[in-house]
């Protein structure tokens, strides 16, 4: 499982590569090189490539360092940018995964309906597994080691499949 810090870059990720939030790279990657997140001879190369590509590429290296400093890190950057939309959006996408579809259901107006799909193993050690409907049905294939982490499980695969993780 992610640490926090990585989940957090990886919806930061999500979040560079919607199409409603441009985000300068070249600045990005002048300050990640300031910082010696990247290195020069990188900034380069990334200053060469597609905005969609200089993304990929630039989590790439960045899910390689340690999720803590390094989150800490973008997180300053944005804020030197000046690009508080962009922490207010990972704020958003960071909450508990039922909450967050909920929200996003009931804004566009739409129904949530859980539902349990299997209880097995011992009761020492019962594994569960739940499907969501959200206009179509979404079940994660591995069972989780209670009812809520199954919820949450349901929620974050559908949240992925719009898009919002």
């Amino acid at each position: 499982m992610d640490s926090p810090d990585l989940s957090r870059l990886r919806i930061l990720k999500g979040i560079f590569k919607d199409g409603n939030t441009l985000v300068s790279m070249d600045t990005f990657l002048d300050k990640l090189s300031e910082k010696s997140l990247i290195s020069v001879s990188q900034e380069v190369m990334l200053k060469k490539e597609t905005y969609s590509k200089q993304i990929d590429e630039t989590f790439y290296i960045l899910f390689q360092k340690n999720p803590r400093p390094t989150y800490e890190s973008v997180e300053k950057i944005l804020i030197e940018m000046g690009r508080e939309d962009i922490i207010a959006k990972l704020q958003d996408n960071s909450k508990n995964p039922v909450q967050a579809l909920k929200e996003h259901c009931d804004k566009n107006g739409w129904k949530v309906e859980y539902f349990d799909v299997n209880e097995s193993g011992p009761a020492h050690e019962k594994k569960y597994l739940m499907k969501v409907a959200v206009n179509t049905v979404y079940q994660p294939d591995e069972p989780s080691k209670s009812k809520k982490d199954a919820k949450a499980a349901a929620a974050s695969l559908c949240l992925k499949n719009f898009g919002l993780m």
